[in-house]
């Protein structure tokens, strides 16, 4: 269990909304529920045509990952800094889902919202 001062520090080191690429097109929110911190990472895509929608898929998913990692490698180490002792973490569950906002018949190209949420249990 988190002490008070515990709880400060991790929210500190959260209350920040990460923007990928500079543009703001891409963005990671962070919630302490409890002994849970979750995770989102959002996106808009835009899938240009029906034989490359897996690699791109594949490809947004990676960035996903990758993206989240260095938020919580970024998360420890400010708590770190801050308490002195080492946030522990465990992954519970880390699902993406794709959700399609744009399709014609007439043309290949789809925009969608990519979303990724990830749950971690607070270990310390």
């Amino acid at each position: 269990m988190l002490s008070a001062s515990e709880v400060t520090a991790l929210g500190e080191s959260v209350d920040n909304v990460f923007r990928g690429n500079g543009d703001g097109s891409r963005s990671v929110t962070c919630q302490l529920q409890g002994e849970s911190l979750i995770l989102r990472f959002q996106t808009i895509v835009h899938f240009a045509g029906e034989q490359s929608l897996r690699s791109q898929v594949d490809s947004i998913a990676q960035e996903s990952v990758d993206i989240l990692s260095a938020k919580v490698k970024s998360m420890k180490e400010s708590f770190k800094s801050v308490t002195g002792s080492t946030l522990k973490l465990e992954e519970l569950s880390n699902q993406d889902n794709i959700e399609v906002i744009q399709a014609t018949a007439g043309s290949l190209r789809k925009v969608a919202y990519y979303r990724r949420h990830a749950v971690m249990a607070v270990k310390n």
